[in-house]
């Protein structure tokens, strides 16, 4: 129950007891996570500590070796069954949960809006122009409206990584994955994703978001996640999680964070 007594809404998307190895090495080991329409999450925890995988496995781009993933609540993969959704179905999963990568994954023979317009033309099976409409409205949303034309090569990493934020949102999705949407940047360009991604929030968007920022994570998150050794070790309310944690491991994380 929500705290006005009302019902809460069923989870987007849920895992439940998630688990991934890459040989002999887990990465995650039961993890389970749920976001619902309109929050914003964010994932903290340091290297190696399984945000990554925990994103990648939740739009399935790697498949989980056991647990559920389940999405509007109808699974799309589960161990007890073995199933996972079929390749036309797997398609249209990942255009309703999009991620945003670490390292933009633009393809550079196509200008700024040719990117953005593939999902929509492809997938959707929209016509081309139609396509480059819905491409030039999310560029202008991420302002970037006077650089439709241009390609990759001739980008900032700002704007390619801002490029690669419109891709997503130009496939109307139901979640957003970004994966330390900065961790590429150099520093006087962190900024600016930072603010494409506050517009985003206060748009309502649904967002689990990889980040380091503290900042900005007390700023835009519902709830705050932290994860280490392939476990969530904390969350709740980003004010506890990230300014009065309970757990030892979280302090020291913060610690080391805030003294870089």
């Amino acid at each position: 129950m929500s705290a006005d007594g009302t019902a809460e809404a069923a989870p987007i998307l849920e895992v439940r007891d998630l688990r991934k190895s890459f040989g002999s090495v887990p990465v995650l080991e039961d993890v389970s996570l749920s976001v619902r329409k309109g929050e914003r999450l964010v994932l903290l925890g340091p290297s190696g500590s399984g945000k990554t995988t925990l994103l990648r496995c939740m739009n399935l781009l790697e498949q989980p070796d056991g647990g559920t993933v389940e999405f509007r609540g109808a699974p799309v993969w589960s161990s007890e069954s073995r199933r996972g959704a079929s390749g036309k179905e797997l398609t249209l999963f990942r255009s309703r949960v999009e991620m945003v990568f670490q390292h933009f994954e633009l393809f550079p023979h196509l200008t700024a809006a040719g990117n953005v317009a593939l999902g929509p033309q492809h997938v959707l099976g929209l016509k081309r122009r139609e396509a480059l409409e819905i491409a030039r409205e999310q560029l202008a949303s991420v302002g970037l409206a006077d650089l439709a034309g241009a390609y990759p090569s001739t980008l900032s990493g700002g704007q390619k990584q801002r490029v690669a934020i419109a891709r997503a949102l130009a496939m109307s999705p139901d979640v957003v994955l970004f994966d330390e949407p900065t961790a590429a940047l150099d520093p006087e360009l962190v900024g600016e994703v930072l603010r494409s991604l506050r517009a985003l929030a206060e748009r309502g968007l649904t967002m689990i978001i990889v980040t380091h920022h503290i900042g900005f994570a007390l700023s835009v998150a519902d709830r705050a996640v932290f994860m280490a050794s392939g476990s969530i070790v904390e969350q709740g309310p980003p004010e506890t999680v990230l300014r009065d944690p309970r757990e030892p491991r979280t302090r020291d994380f913060l610690r080391a964070v805030l003294a870089e």
